[in-house]
């Protein structure tokens, strides 16, 4: 049995796509390691209650004093009281700039509040460790974990980068930022494979570890997002729809720069089926635009906001169709893989011929790729329209999934892990 401590943002009960990653991986682990997890705090609850216990896993919530507020900003926008919520919008604004300010006059794209965070808690276990795994985004848990094996040399750092650091305009603040901060950020990237037993990392990365780090290549690994799982087979999940429409489903964020949904809003509108449903489990600030189209087609849209992980594994079970919206980065939606768990058919939006969720979709038998810039054709309609009608009682079995898409599973990637923790060496990559 090994200790083992996993550096992750939002995790347990409020996951971020990362973090369910992580507690899948850390899941399967905890039935033969000791687990402890060190996750960004998501609300005030988590602040002041910063220990608990889920899973066989010892979770420790860290934050600093700007996110602090940033909190309290959020809290005091739910009150009903107008003053409070006037409050609350001002601090959240003042918290956003002060964020925009230290990041544009920053030489790299590291937040080194959220880092002393990071390296604060891992400070504060007086366990012993013998291996971390930090997980991008955010790269500040990496650099946390490097920080801490240079006065603990004995300690194994695998990282799992989902995530671009380097070659991320939006964590850069702009393209113009990130070329200013590129060559810093190498350089903390070249620590990371330095300092690392091993780094496992998805599609994404794969090039640009070939370009500027190849001489590293012997300690990484690629691998999936570690998502699938057979949550349409518990039986205990419960119908959360009225069963005589069809229920379209779509959950995760969406924002005005990445993920927007307004051309797919304008298409489902003009699909003219009878007894349609669509449903969006979502954050972000392109919230709006679901909202705005619930309150003009109450019958057609519904907004739902932030649901629990547990209560959208009923929801997905419940669904007929299940809609993907894919990134202007070209990076892999990690929630594609979970889609695919349940064996629903999926309609997917890409906004580019580069979407890597287009290669995977092509292995499933019950997806359909959408182009976002051709919502408006009224031939795209009409497939899209027909793929729904043809498919939306259709399933694909656990074990047909799992055929394919093996590699993502979290026994999968927790067997290289455990491997590389085993080995004590670098391990080739595949």
């Amino acid at each position: 049995m090994k200790e083992v401590v996993f550096l992750v943002g939002s995790y347990y009960p409020k996951y971020s796509a990362t973090g369910k990653c992580i507690g899948n991986i850390a899941d399967e682990m905890a039935k033969s390691n000791s687990i402890r997890v060190v996750s960004w705090a998501t609300c005030l609850d988590e602040v002041e209650n910063s220990k608990c216990f889920y899973n066989k896993q010892t979770i420790f919530r860290t934050y600093n004093i700007l996110h602090y507020f940033h909190l309290k900003s959020l809290h005091l926008k739910q009150s009903r009281n107008p003053i409070k919520q006037y409050l609350g919008s001002m601090i959240f604004n003042l918290c956003r700039l002060w964020r925009l300010i230290f990041m544009l006059n920053n030489d790299s794209s590291v937040n080194k509040a959220v880092l002393e965070a990071y390296k604060k808690s891992l400070a504060d276990i007086d366990e012993h460790i013998d291996v971390i795994i930090p997980t991008c985004l955010s790269f500040e848990t990496v650099l946390a974990a490097v920080e801490y094996k240079k006065n603990n040399p004995q300690v194994k750092i695998i990282p799992i980068v989902f995530d671009k650091f380097a070659d991320n305009a939006s964590l850069a603040r702009g393209e113009r930022s990130k070329q200013h901060k590129f060559a810093r950020n190498l350089e903390l990237e070249e620590e990371m494979f330095e300092k690392s037993e091993a780094v496992l990392y998805v599609a994404n990365w794969r090039e640009h570890i070939k370009k500027y780090f190849p001489q590293y290549l012997h300690k990484t690994v690629e691998i999936e997002h570690p998502l699938l799982l057979p949550y349409a087979l518990n039986e205990e999940h419960k119908d959360v729809f009225d069963n005589r429409s069809i229920n379209i489903v779509y959950a995760g964020s969406i924002t005005k720069r990445d993920r927007n949904p307004a051309a797919i809003i304008c298409l489902l509108e003009k699909l003219y089926i009878d007894d349609i449903l669509v449903h969006f489990f979502s954050l972000g600030n392109a919230k709006y635009m679901i909202d705005n189209a619930s309150r003009k087609h109450p019958q057609l849209f519904k907004s739902h906001g932030y649901i629990s992980h547990n209560r959208l594994v009923d929801v997905l079970n419940s669904a007929d169709i299940l809609l993907s919206i894919g990134s202007i980065a070209e990076q892999v939606s990690a929630k594609v893989f979970e889609y695919i768990s349940y064996g629903k058919p999926i309609i997917h939006f890409a906004y580019s011929e580069g979407d890597p969720v287009i290669s995977v979709l092509e292995k499933y038998s019950l997806g359909k790729i959408v182009k976002v810039s051709e919502c408006s054709s009224e031939s795209k309609k009409e497939e899209v329209r027909d793929f729904i009608m043809e498919n939306y009682t259709k399933r694909i079995a656990y074990e047909e999934v799992l055929d394919n898409f093996e590699n993502a599973t979290p026994e999968y990637t927790v067997a290289i892990i455990e491997n590389i923790i085993r080995s004590g060496v670098s391990c080739e990559n595949k």
